[in-house]
């Protein structure tokens, strides 16, 4: 059934306004549950994220009716990610790591040359230890110059749970 709204008519207008919030409110219900859901599964230690450490690949697995997602790591890409630890805790600096890497030809995450920040990335990053983490990275919006930017910052209350895959440190 498709009804035409009268704006001008202030009954119409009401029936408009009420449909519109009625809608609003199943939106922010239906991203409620979502995100209940995936705190649900990061508590019971699957990776939900989009990419990947570097190091792991995703892999999915049945548990009866559920399906189960997780992190295997990928031989090559591991014994990188240990080697930039056994160099950082035996005193070297990101950029001295990342020269190292380049040197041994080392597979970097999405090909490009190694660079400090993504040696920091690896060296703060849980997945590591066999964690998975909830709400890492928050999503703010704010306007700036009549344009609304979206930026991703890291939280610093984001939790922790113990992952089902394995640690790689």
């Amino acid at each position: 059934l498709q009804y035409t709204y009268d704006l001008n008519d202030d009954r119409d207008r009401e029936l408009f306004e009420r449909d519109l919030m009625r809608g609003n409110e199943y939106l922010q219900y239906s991203k409620k549950i979502m995100s209940d859901g995936k705190l649900l599964a990061v508590k019971s230690g699957q990776y939900i994220g989009t990419v990947p450490p570097y190091g792991y690949k995703k892999v999915s697995y049945k548990d009866g009716r559920k399906t189960c997602r997780t992190l295997e790591p990928v031989p090559e890409e591991a014994e990188v990610v240990k080697r930039v630890f056994e160099l950082y805790c035996g005193g070297m600096g990101a950029t001295t790591i990342c020269d190292m890497l380049e040197r041994e030809h080392a597979r970097s995450p999405q090909g490009q040359p190694w660079s400090p920040t993504t040696i920091s990335n690896i060296l703060y990053n849980v997945h590591y230890l066999g964690k998975v983490r909830w709400n890492y990275r928050k999503k703010s919006l704010s306007v700036e110059d009549g344009e609304i930017k979206k930026q991703r910052l890291l939280a610093e209350d984001y939790l922790v749970f113990d992952g089902l895959h394995s640690a790689i440190i």
